[in-house]
């Protein structure tokens, strides 16, 4: 894929030279939700002799690095280029696969594993095996990486060619995922800018020039600026340069994420965190359900009758056919059942509300019983922490239930 970045060309030259733009995209490659950790990119306009001649290059990098030495990490190394873990041999005749770099004291990791094959020349690139294991994405179309659970995309890898230069990865990152991650292996991430501009100008002051020799600007932001004239360019015009060195961090929540892992996790929870709300009764009422209670204080407080939950339709069917979901059934006539299988079906109805009443079958039997929910609810909220309102429709694709529809999915039915 072709550089596909616009120039900023509305800015004069001297706020061309002095970045005034570097806090906005994509000069800033962590503004959004898709964050950028690997790319190179560049843009000129106009003729490279004439006096309306722009250039820009932008190289980013990015280095997993301990929360504790962020800081120092994004203060003292000049570009992640330094923390760039190089695989092949070393002059001290040892191999090296990769898999860190160190700068001093700082022990850097990588997120993104780019590299040139040694024979054939072809670049490789890939995620580290950390991220994607603990999010355990699913590839589709051989560089988009979907949460399975979510549904959402985490991770998008491409290669860019170039003209004159040869091709290079783009790493686009979900943040919140990113930052989840950060937060299981206690590192944050050092995301690093070099970028060199160039532009001309008639006459010296035309250029606007100020020259400055590693001059910080900002928060881990340092600017370099020099000048040729034209004896140098040898072409009549004076030409500028500007190059910006930057570290930006992305720092790790205070915890995992518990609530959306696709890894069963039994520990406690936050107390900060909502309580799941189910609706419990056959006019879409939602509460929130007490904790650590047995059937009959359900009913004794009135959710549902019987103990039974309802549940909008295409919100059973996202759990009853969604991968990384699961249904678990406890069966008052005949013990428990759960999804999938291939000893029974489950069938559903819909009230006048517009919400389900679930029904279990076995093979051998002609007749229907009634499903409690409240076993869905353990699955969910204890076992499975979907710690999210499950009868919020907006969490399922839009799903077409009729009294008479029946779930592809089994139900695995007790003697």
């Amino acid at each position: 894929m072709k550089d596909n970045v616009a120039m900023s060309t509305q800015l004069s030259l001297r706020d061309w030279f002095l970045y005034s733009d570097r806090d906005i995209s994509p000069q800033n490659p962590t503004v959004g939700t898709m964050i950028t950790v690997e790319q190179f990119w560049k843009k000129e306009i106009g003729d490279f002799g004439a006096e309306d001649w722009r250039r820009e290059e932008w190289s980013i990098h990015s280095a997993l690095v301990p929360v504790a030495h962020l800081e120092a990490a994004a203060s003292v190394v000049p570009s992640t280029n330094y923390l760039t873990c190089e695989s092949g041999w070393d002059d001290q005749d040892q191999f090296s696969f990769g898999d860190h770099a160190e700068h001093g004291e700082i022990l850097a990791k990588p997120l993104v594993h780019s590299m040139k094959h040694p024979v054939s020349g072809d670049l490789f690139v890939d995620l580290t095996r950390d991220f994607r294991f603990y999010h355990a994405l699913e590839v589709r179309d051989h560089s988009e990486h979907y949460h399975p659970i979510e549904n959402i995309l985490v991770v998008k890898i491409e290669i860019d060619t170039h003209d004159r230069f040869d091709p290079t990865a783009r790493v686009l990152i979900h943040r919140d995922y990113l930052r989840d991650f950060l937060a299981a292996t206690g590192m944050g991430l050092v995301v690093s800018l070099v970028a060199d501009r160039f532009a001309n100008a008639p006459t010296k002051n035309d250029l606007q020039l100020e020259i400055v020799e590693n001059t910080k600007i900002d928060e881990f932001t340092w600017l370099t600026t020099s000048f040729h004239n034209p004896e140098m360019t040898g072409h009549g015009q004076f030409r500028g340069r500007a190059i910006l060195n930057r570290n930006l961090i992305i720092r790790p929540y205070d915890r995992p994420r518990f609530d959306r892992s696709p890894w069963p996790h039994f520990g406690e929870h936050s107390t900060e965190e909502p309580a799941p709300s189910f609706i419990v009764n056959d006019e879409g009422e939602r509460r929130s359900l007490p904790a650590n209670a047995y059937l009959p204080e359900y009913m004794r407080q009135g959710i549902g009758k019987y103990g039974y939950l309802y549940f909008r339709p295409e919100v059973l069917h996202k759990y009853l056919n969604t991968p990384g979901y699961s249904v678990f059934f406890h069966m008052r006539n005949w013990g428990s059942a759960s999804l999938p299988s291939d000893r029974g079906d489950v069938d559903v109805a819909i009230n006048t509300h517009g919400l389900v009443n679930a029904f279990a079958t076995r093979h051998r039997a002609t007749k229907y019983f009634r499903a409690s929910l409240l076993g869905l609810l353990l699955i969910f909220a204890e076992r499975r922490n979907l710690r999210r309102d499950v009868s919020d429709p907006n969490a399922a694709e839009p799903a077409a239930f009729t009294s008479t529809n029946r779930s592809d999915r089994k139900c695995q039915g007790g003697s």
